[in-house]
């Protein structure tokens, strides 16, 4: 059960906040803080294999009860390996994720804010923008740029490297392209005409949040949650796990 727990942690720990988290559906989106992540992996790991949605009160009560059980374990695992592993990782992941999490939120807010801005400057895309709902086409605009920018910083790229967008011939779309990924942002009232002048307003959104200093601490952030995911997947190695496992004891341990 430890060594499932530890592998499960793992992989958790190699997880980035994403931009596509705070898009905007039926009620306002959020990113999960560090803690909110963790218990996201209690909770996963007491439901797997359950039949999700009947919602009864036995069922919500054996969740809990699990979710329980895996944080005893979680500590359980701690006891086992504090003479080996530096758990104080753990703590620094969980502040690089709040700090990865926090600029994202405050990312999409400044380049909503910016986009608003510069439709409002631009008669014809403003105009159009206004036709579908203003508040809407920002929002739709701001997502874009900033799945772009975080791209150039989770694929390991310079931050020289700007994002920057074109537009997409034969449609009113303008796009960003990285190696094989590309990122879309379009318009339902844009025609093709305007693309040239959408791709603009995200290229001049770029610059100005990049000119803000927003993203400044984010690179290293991102660098230190990946160290620590993969010293952590060393020190919890199955093939050293065991063996400390079986020679060490906790509070959950037989007499």
């Amino acid at each position: 059960m430890l060594l499932r727990l530890a592998n499960d942690l793992v992989e958790t720990l190699y997880i980035i906040p994403e931009p596509h988290a705070l898009a905007t559906r039926t009620e306002p989106r959020h990113l999960r803080t560090a803690e909110e992540v963790l218990e996201d992996l209690w909770l996963s790991r007491s439901t797997a294999g359950r039949h999700e949605g009947s919602g009864t009160t036995s069922d919500s009560r054996s969740t809990s009860r699990t979710a329980r059980q895996n944080r005893l374990l979680f500590e359980s695992l701690r006891e086992h390996t504090r003479e080996r592993v530096s758990w104080g990782l753990l703590d620094r992941w969980k502040a690089a994720w709040d700090v990865c999490s926090g600029t994202l939120h405050e990312l999409k807010e400044k380049t909503e804010r910016e986009v608003n801005h510069l439709l409002d400057q631009s008669s014809a895309l403003g105009a159009a923008a206004r036709a579908g709902g203003v508040q809407k086409a920002a929002e739709t605009i701001a997502l874009a740029i900033v799945e772009a920018l975080w791209q150039t910083l989770t694929a390991a790229r310079e931050r020289d490297e700007a994002a920057s967008f074109k537009a997409a011939p034969g449609s009113g779309n303008a796009v960003a392209v990285y190696g094989r990924t590309s990122i879309s942002v379009s318009l339902a009232s844009v025609e093709e005409a305007l693309s040239a002048e959408l791709a603009q307003v995200c290229n001049e959104a770029i610059t100005a949040i990049r000119q803000s200093h927003t993203l400044e601490w984010v690179p290293a952030k991102l660098e230190e949650l990946h160290r620590i995911a993969r010293q952590l997947e060393e020190d919890l190695d199955p093939l050293l796990l065991r063996p400390l496992i079986l020679r060490t004891r906790c509070d959950l341990c037989p007499a």
